[in-house]
């Protein structure tokens, strides 16, 4: 599960080297999740805000880590052509699949607000695959496809030396995936990236996200990412859950949805989630602000500075319900945060 997460965001650094050569201004928050087809799950990023104004504010007390990471997008931009600080927007919707009772496959589509066209995404693909690349036409548009196994296999080799962050990412996500990898224009100003499957579905007549996912995603249109996820069957899905209070609270949950965000001088973080019924909410709530007065309590007794400072985050956790629905909110302040970045 977590090796499809990462592939498709890798998959997205390599390949958009050549797809993405300007940015057509401020893209709306509601455009390119429009476009998704039907998902489980999706989030939507502003990269521009991520890289500019989250990032630097987040690890403003380890300017070491913050400088590795900018090093390491510098480093991509040397190895693909590809500028992150370039991109606007970010799309992610995945589909799951059962396939057993103990493995769900999930099959990601990937949609960047930007410039592209054939040529240029043919010279991307090309990039990536080594010249291991075959076309379609699907719907009217070229398509491009290839290995993603062999695109992480080729890019991982130097890796595999020097160990790096990114290239350890890169690693890590190898493994036995052998799905190929589709590059395509949707339209004039953005480009589409996941697995074939999805992207048939993209560009055919499959339904787009419905609007309950709509209004889920635009709690908070202007942070800094937001996402929303569907689940029917409960988190024992994809979680080994435990048979007990706790375990048959968090598989009594069918949406949750949030954001990430920042501020002057505070990182905020609010999750939501929509349980069966209202008494479950009602049962996940009491749980969950039990462990919020004993770990914090316990955790502020703690003589590193850091324990502390969960404490308090602890204790600050704003968790609240309305009927079948729980909210918790945290706001991290900067002083706190710098404390649990900082340099060791």
């Amino acid at each position: 599960m977590k090796k499809k997460f990462l592939l498709i965001f890798t998959l997205a650094a390599l390949v958009f080297s050549a797809a993405l050569s300007s940015v057509d201004g401020q893209a709306k928050t509601d455009d390119l999740e429009l476009m998704l087809p039907d998902s489980d799950g999706v989030v939507v990023v502003d990269v521009r805000r991520l890289l500019d104004e989250a990032l630097p504010q987040i690890l403003a007390a380890n300017e070491p880590l913050l400088t590795k990471v900018n090093g390491e997008v510098d480093k991509i931009k040397t190895r693909t052509g590809l500028d992150l600080r370039k991109f606007d927007r970010l799309a992610l919707g995945v589909k799951t699949r059962k396939i057993s009772d103990n493995k769900i496959d999930f099959q990601p589509v990937l949609l960047a607000r930007g410039h592209a066209d054939t040529e240029t995404l043919a010279a991307a693909a090309e990039l990536v695959s080594g010249g291991k690349v075959r076309t379609e036409t699907i719907a009217g548009r070229t398509v491009y496809i290839f290995s993603a196994k062999e695109v992480v296999d080729r890019n991982t080799a130097a890796g595999k030396k020097s160990g790096n962050l990114f290239e350890k990412m890169m690693d890590k996500v190898v493994g036995d995936l052998s799905e190929e990898a589709a590059l395509t224009a949707y339209d004039e100003n953005t480009v589409a990236l996941g697995t074939l499957s999805r992207i048939k579905e993209l560009l055919g007549d499959s339904p787009r996200i419905g609007n309950g996912m709509i209004a889920l995603l635009n709690q908070k249109q202007t942070a800094v990412a937001n996402f929303a996820m569907v689940l029917q069957e409960g988190f024992s899905r994809f979680l080994e859950l435990e048979d007990d209070e706790l375990g048959q609270g968090l598989d009594s949950v069918r949406e949750i949805h949030g954001s990430l965000d920042v501020v002057p001088g505070k990182t905020l973080l609010s999750i939501s989630a929509r349980t069966a019924d209202a008494v479950q909410a009602e049962n996940l709530e009491v749980m969950l602000q039990g462990f919020q007065g004993v770990f914090s309590m316990i955790l502020k007794k703690q003589k590193g500075a850091d324990k502390q400072v969960y404490g308090r985050m602890l204790e600050n956790l704003s968790i609240s319900r309305k009927a079948d629905q729980l909210m918790i909110d945290l706001a991290i302040n900067q002083k706190d945060l710098d404390v649990i970045v900082g340099k060791k």
